[in-house]
């Protein structure tokens, strides 16, 4: 048992109230680079992601209706092949992935609450990519719309 002599009290307690710095976890030097590169790697993306918005939406803008137009030709050979028999297609797992994917709460029925959770999960699995990439694609494509 420490004892607690009147050169103690006078002097005070010789380490800080917390403990050493480095026992207790906390140490300016590595928190400040740990948000440093936190700080680096949000605008990194925010940057990165803001330049393909701005050049997917002037590409959009520039080669939109040419782009649209070689999709609906494309699409309209791939059926007219499946017609013909070139291609086989498995209607039937088509439909049972389409329908997992629209019948999210697996009832049987399409309803508004399987919207609101397909929303939630498309919000969620956004949130756990990253928002700052998102908001900095999104900035970037509206700029690039205005222009």
């Amino acid at each position: 048992m420490a004892t607690t002599t009147s050169q103690d009290v006078e002097q005070g307690p010789t380490q800080p109230l917390l403990g050493n710095d480095q026992d207790a976890g906390f140490n300016v030097d590595h928190w400040s680079r740990r948000v440093a590169r936190i700080v680096y790697t949000s605008f990194s993306h925010l940057g990165a992601s803001l330049l393909f918005g701005l050049v997917t939406s002037v590409c959009l803008k520039a080669f939109g209706h040419a782009i649209a137009l070689a999709l609906m030709i494309l699409f309209i050979g791939f059926l007219v092949l499946a017609y013909y028999g070139f291609v086989n297609m498995n209607w039937a797992s088509l439909g049972t992935v389409v329908g997992r994917n629209i019948n999210v709460r697996r009832d049987g029925n399409v309803s508004l609450k399987d919207v609101s959770d397909a929303f939630t999960n498309i919000f969620t699995w956004t949130i756990s990519w990253g928002m700052i990439s998102v908001v900095g694609f999104a900035v970037g494509f509206y700029i690039g719309w205005l222009l």
